[in-house]
């Protein structure tokens, strides 16, 4: 027996919503760090640079009694400003009730819908955050595309991580984890590999043990329909390309806690409607603490 939805309390909505996050959300939910900010724009702190962090070289030891030099942490300001990530589902009435009828719960359905489509808002900005060569050094393959077995995919890895100074968070497109599950420099570290590719699991795993500073490893397989609106539907990988490697507490997302979600009956179009909506916002600071490898698919 399916509920009536024209009753259905606010709180309740929220709850669904909130219980989507693991299944339905960005890819933002699995980076980064996330400040919590009230002003839709404004500055929020920034931690020191790597540069600042690395100390001076021309200081040793120093005698007893003598004064110990002051270094500059570098702590500085950030400025963000937020932007809103909307979805908005519509179910038909007479589609809402045969599915009631039936015991499926159109909640969720629609709810779900509405969050996909904020989060291919926010995983397209994300993506082009960690893509960007302004933002973080580059690091251009040493041999070629990551498909190619010749290719050199831990020294392009190394020389990323030893230009951003050996981060703490890693960031792979779906294709390119389906080229390392292939690639020798992988396939010859695990001892029971018998011809076969390995699992995306055991790629980041090889990955985690390459790189011990590693404490977060994603996966990037969210999908969206790359087609125009009204032609046939296109499946898509929004973060097919990408290999970034760098700091989390230099990515920074400042986001208005509580997402707002409404729910409506359109008596025009003879519809119940959903919207859901973010606010936040995705800053990359410090060039040198993000690496993104170019070139590898």
């Amino acid at each position: 027996m399916g509920f009536n939805s024209n009753t259905l309390p606010g709180d309740v909505l929220d709850r669904v919503i909130m219980g989507l996050e693991g299944k339905d959300g960005s890819a933002v939910d699995q980076i980064g760090t996330k400040i919590p900010v009230t002003e839709l724009s404004g500055t929020i702190p920034a931690m020191p640079s790597l540069s600042s962090l690395a100390g001076s070289s021309a200081v040793g030891g120093i005698a007893e009694g003598a004064v110990a030099k002051d270094f500059d942490l570098g702590l500085s300001n950030a400025a963000y400003s937020l932007l809103r990530y909307v979805g908005k589902s519509y179910i038909p009435f007479g589609t809402e009730a045969a599915l009631n009828g039936h015991g499926i719960r159109t909640l969720e359905l629609y709810a779900r819908r509405a969050r996909a489509e904020a989060a291919v808002g926010i995983n397209a900005d994300l993506n082009a955050v960690l893509s960007s060569t302004s933002l973080n050094t580059e690091e251009a393959v040493g041999n070629g595309a990551w498909t190619a077995s010749s290719s050199t995919v831990i020294e392009d890895m190394q020389d990323a991580m030893a230009k951003c100074g050996y981060g703490d968070a890693a960031f792979f497109g779906r294709d390119v984890v389906e080229a390392l599950q292939l690639h020798p420099d992988f396939t010859a570290r695990l001892s029971n590999y018998s011809g076969g590719a390995l699992s995306e699991g055991e790629v980041l795993d090889v990955i985690r043990r390459l790189f011990p500073s590693l404490k977060k490893v994603v996966l990037g397989t969210n999908a969206y329909n790359s087609a125009v609106e009204g032609a046939a539907a296109t499946l898509a990988y929004q973060f097919d390309g990408l290999a970034w490697l760098g700091h989390e507490s230099a990515l920074l997302i400042p986001e208005q806690p509580g997402n707002q979600s409404a729910q409506w009956k359109d008596e025009d179009r003879e519809s119940t409607g959903i919207r859901f909506t973010r606010r936040l916002d995705i800053v990359r600071v410090h060039q040198d603490m993000g690496s993104v490898i170019t070139g590898v698919i």
